[in-house]
């Protein structure tokens, strides 16, 4: 039997506490599939690419344009769709037209993921969206101990970590929330500072205080 994965007491307690512990995140993390490009379905890669050619009608298809990021993973693929949309300024439209645009893109990409087992949890309040947030740079962090400096590699930014970017981004995109997806998927350490000044404002649009506590969130 495989024992219950747990989080290493280092690296949990620096996460801002949101009332959903970083252990439970990572119980479920573990269990889902792989963000792997192989489980996109022929339909859904088809729509994505559709989707995508009216962001960037140049690109083509964006599983295959994606390979050099994340190990050619889903991660990856939305990685580029949508830091191409907010290159382009298409991250919060107010037209009709660029509104459907974002939505038939953001549909293609919960398709991808949903393909690979991969969805959005069931019940989704900013407070739960906030817990999911912290939790990607606690779980990509894991194999880390500040006391000693050392790395279990075996343990750090692994496959897991794909899982808790793919699980919080999916969140993130059933909200219609790019900017905060993007974040997600570029990582804690691809978006550097960009990652506080993204939770700060996630924390500002939906009233969630930024320790998380709220009863009413």
């Amino acid at each position: 039997m495989t024992p219950t994965p747990t989080v290493p007491t280092y690296g949990v307690s620096s996460t801002p506490t949101t009332g959903v512990h970083a252990d439970t995140i990572l119980t479920h993390v573990f269990a889902l599939p792989a963000p792997d490009v192989s489980r996109i379905s022929p339909a859904s890669r088809e729509a994505l690419t559709k989707a995508f050619a009216q962001v960037d009608p140049t690109r083509g298809d964006p599983v295959e344009g994606s390979a050099e990021f994340y190990g050619g993973g889903i991660n990856g693929v939305a990685l580029l769709v949508l830091t191409t949309m907010l290159q382009n300024q298409m991250g919060n439209p107010k037209d009709a037209a660029g509104i459907a645009r974002n939505k038939e893109v953001t549909d293609a990409l919960l398709g991808c993921y949903a393909d690979a087992g991969i969805t959005p949890p069931h019940t989704l309040t900013p407070k739960r969206m906030l817990a999911l947030y912290d939790a990607v740079p606690v779980i990509y962090n894991r194999g880390y101990n500040p006391v000693t400096g050392e790395i279990d590699h075996t343990r750090w930014n692994d496959v897991t970590s794909d899982k808790a970017t793919a699980y919080a981004l999916v969140a993130a995109l059933s909200m219609g929330d790019l900017y905060t997806a993007q974040t997600i998927v570029d990582g804690p350490c691809g978006a550097g500072i960009g990652w506080d000044l993204t939770r700060h404002d996630f924390c500002t649009t939906h009233g969630v205080p930024e320790d998380g506590n709220d009863e009413h969130c």
